[in-house]
């Protein structure tokens, strides 16, 4: 009877460790996507799962992105033979952080290229798991420029923008009226940074008042940049336009030889005068 009871009480302890064993699930958390700046330091974040006692030889972590190795850890320090050399000087782990379960990763100076699939895998004597996620970049567009001239009744809109990435989307609004389909725009990308510069033209009649809406929309940044730019003529340049007569600088231009002609007569006349009185007084002498 005792025999059996010790043997009872060994099992019951066998099945509480297996138990826990089992019970304790090792998990590797990251976000679900990011967007990273363009230009600056990130971090991409990871976390695991910890047990009673930290035992940092026993912790590996590998950052990849596809096939290539972004970062590599084990030994309880940095292994970067096998990193790839876009990623070389760039690169680093927080160490006083995992024991905490901090795997994330710090990025410096982000481009376009550091686009992808991200991994982060982490193996301890509790587990092994790995988890990936989409990264992106992007960068803020500037401070829209305006520029306008006037040509032929048309008065001619130029917005230029860049500094931004990815690129944006543009509309040009009257009201409720979407003139984005007759503007010109053009897109230019930078071929050793990767960021956009953007030009938006718009033509509209020169002969009323308007009031139009620019908005430039960066997708990944949430950013909006909306502008009202309003246009008024006078009432007189208006009528001048609707009935197809001068302008009141045509009219100085036209006008300003028949005053030239004016006064080359009436000096003329003035001079005949004078030598007329000469005449008269030679006369009487």
């Amino acid at each position: 009877m005792v025999f059996f009871k010790l043997w009872n009480i060994q099992v019951v302890f066998l099945c509480l460790r297996v138990w826990k064993a089992y019970s304790y699930e090792f998990k590797v958390t990251v976000p679900s996507s990011l967007v990273m700046p363009l230009g600056e330091p990130a971090v991409l974040p990871c976390s695991f799962s910890l047990g009673s006692v930290w035992q940092p030889e026993s912790i590996v972590i590998t950052w990849q992105r596809g096939l290539e190795v972004v970062h590599s850890f084990y030994y309880n320090r940095d292994q970067l033979k096998h990193q790839s050399r876009q990623y070389v000087g760039r690169t680093r782990l927080y160490h006083s952080e995992m024991q905490n379960g901090n795997a994330s990763l710090r990025l410096d100076n982000v481009t376009v290229k550091d686009m992808g699939e991200y991994i982060c895998s982490v193996s301890s004597d509790l587990g092994s798991e790995r988890k990936s996620f989409p990264v992106k970049v992007a960068a803020l567009y500037s401070e829209p420029v305006l520029q306008f001239s006037v040509r032929a009744r048309r008065v001619e809109l130029v917005l230029t923008s860049g500094g931004g990435f990815p690129a944006p989307t543009l509309h040009w609004l009257q009201g409720h009226e979407d003139l984005t389909n007759s503007t010109q725009t053009n897109l230019t990308q930078n071929t050793d940074s990767g960021l956009y510069a953007v030009s938006s033209v718009l033509s509209v009649p020169g002969n009323s008042n308007a009031t139009l809406n620019f908005i430039l929309w960066n997708t990944e940044l949430m950013q909006e940049i909306k502008r009202n730019i309003s246009l008024v003529f006078e009432h007189e340049d208006i009528a001048s336009a609707r009935n197809g007569s001068f302008s009141h600088r045509e009219r100085v231009v036209l006008l300003l030889p028949i005053g030239l002609l004016l006064l080359i007569i009436i000096g003329l006349l003035l001079n005949r005068q004078k030598m007329s009185k000469c005449t008269c007084h030679d006369d009487r002498t």
